[in-house]
């Protein structure tokens, strides 16, 4: 997954935010409109940790179980998990 440096990546999900990414109505921020939608979250921790765990199976072609631990270890250095 991409480096989690505050400003270039989602702090919920990990995946880079580029400005059409913001949610609707928000200047720059630190998460993505697929995180947060009118300044609130739509997923849980669980929700966010499938959703970033199918597509690093689907990307890289690891297992289901080392894309969840990879899933896992991204989570952990993002700001709203911690």
């Amino acid at each position: 997954m991409a480096d989690a440096t505050e400003g270039t990546v989602c702090q919920s999900c990990g995946l880079p935010i580029n400005a059409e990414d913001w949610p609707e109505g928000s200047e720059r921020g630190e998460f993505c409109q697929f995180c947060m939608v009118h300044d609130a979250f739509v997923a849980d921790r669980g929700e966010v940790k499938k959703r970033l765990a199918d597509m690093i199976e689907k990307d890289s072609g690891k297992s289901r179980e080392d894309a969840e631990e990879e899933a896992e270890e991204t989570l952990s250095t993002l700001k709203r998990w911690q």
